[in-house]
């Protein structure tokens, strides 16, 4: 997906929000909003907005010379995720019925956990109601019959801390399904590495590193390794909205598991900002451009 004009401004302020979480140094800070200016000055025509966010963090790590500059609001979302476990647990088995609906949901829930949205990311207060809001776009009846016939299933994660609800989304899949679990490939923003994941829960022999350290996974920068996964699993579950961005037009079914929290992913999506959705899409780059024109 191509970047859109409204994805400037949003770059710039976490830009900016970077920078402060790393370094109270005014001219350290000019200088990153000077490069950052730069870049969004010098994109290319096409180029996705994981793309140049990639780019605009990784000048925030070499100016102020951190190697993750979330890693402390991580760290807090994760055990904020980690105290909640008993709360999600609680939340599925008092679903008698559509039990994998809302292991969905809990998942989906999860992805309120968005620095690229907001630093106050946190659910607490919120989490039950949160929990309680049904999908807007639901495609479950796609998704479980062929769950009940695959023997593979990659979720390629998003957030730190969503990293436990996801695990937890995980344990209700069939027995007979190999889950594996993608990770970024390099820190960026507040998105999963393999240290969070495994500080979430999961085991290391689940997780798999895309190679890729931009906030949504651009298939040209992800490993060989990745790419066979992503091309032989039987099911893909993306979650975020950046994984949206990057593989909404991937040339494979692939089910989108997010929070609407743009409101330009969610005029893509044909639902209101806020929505929660469990899309099947991926597979149609044509509609796609067409969809963007409409919107523009």
């Amino acid at each position: 997906m191509e970047l859109f004009l409204d994805c400037l401004p949003c770059l710039l302020r976490q830009a900016l929000e970077a920078a402060r979480l790393t370094t109270d140094s005014a001219p350290l800070q000019r200088q990153v909003m000077d490069e950052a200016l730069r870049l969004l000055c010098a994109r290319g025509d096409g180029q996705s907005a994981p793309a140049l966010a990639a780019q605009i963090h990784g000048a925030v790590r070499r100016i102020c010379g951190a190697d993750d500059p979330y890693a402390a609001l991580k760290a807090r979302s994760v055990a904020a995720a980690l105290a909640c476990e008993p709360q999600l647990r609680a939340f599925l088995d008092g679903k008698k019925e559509d039990r994998l609906y809302w292991a969905l949901k809990v998942a989906v829930t999860g992805n309120v956990i968005d620095a690229g949205i907001s630093l106050n990311c946190e659910l607490g207060d919120r989490l039950e109601s949160e929990l309680a809001q049904p999908f807007v776009r639901c495609d479950l009846d796609a998704f479980a019959p062929a769950l009940a016939k695959a023997r593979t299933l990659l979720l390629i994660a998003d957030n730190a801390g969503e990293t436990v609800y996801d695990r937890v989304f995980a344990g209700e899949l069939p027995a007979s399904c190999r889950v594996r679990y993608a990770v970024r490939g390099a820190p960026v923003l507040n998105d999963a590495t393999r240290a969070d994941a495994l500080a979430s829960g999961w085991p290391d022999s689940a997780l798999l590193e895309s190679g890729c350290g931009a906030p949504g996974t651009l298939l040209e920068r992800c490993s060989p390794a990745f790419l066979e996964a992503f091309a032989g699993a039987d099911l893909l579950v993306c979650k975020g909205q950046g994984n949206y961005e990057a593989l909404s037009a991937c040339g494979r079914p692939v089910y989108f598991l997010l929070k609407a929290k743009c409101p330009r992913i969610a005029q893509s999506l044909g639902v209101p900002l806020g929505a929660y959705v469990f899309a099947r899409g991926g597979t149609a780059p044509a509609q796609e451009k067409q969809k963007r024109a409409k919107s523009s």
